[in-house]
């Protein structure tokens, strides 16, 4: 339930790092929610646009979302989606 900036600090490592490591928990954990690494707003804004685009790349999220949710928020809801 830490922040990613927190928990990248605690264990020394990137934060891009601790991002691929929340990403493969939560695929292979399936928790029931991901709020308190990603918001529920922008969950919702997430899963809406891959609705859209599919969850193949993040691209075309991002660019759905006009560049105002993160690459790290975008992998970590693909995660949950497809732990689903």
């Amino acid at each position: 339930g830490k922040s990613v900036e927190s928990v990248a600090a605690s264990v020394e490592l990137a934060p891009a790092t601790v991002i691929e490591y929340l990403a493969e928990f939560v695929r292979a954990e399936k928790p029931d929610s991901i709020f308190a690494w990603v918001p529920e707003d922008v969950c919702e804004r997430v899963a809406a646009a891959a609705d859209i685009h599919g969850t193949a790349r993040l691209k075309p999220v991002f660019t759905e979302l006009n560049g105002e949710v993160s690459y790290d928020h975008i992998r970590i809801v693909f995660a949950f989606m497809a732990a689903r």
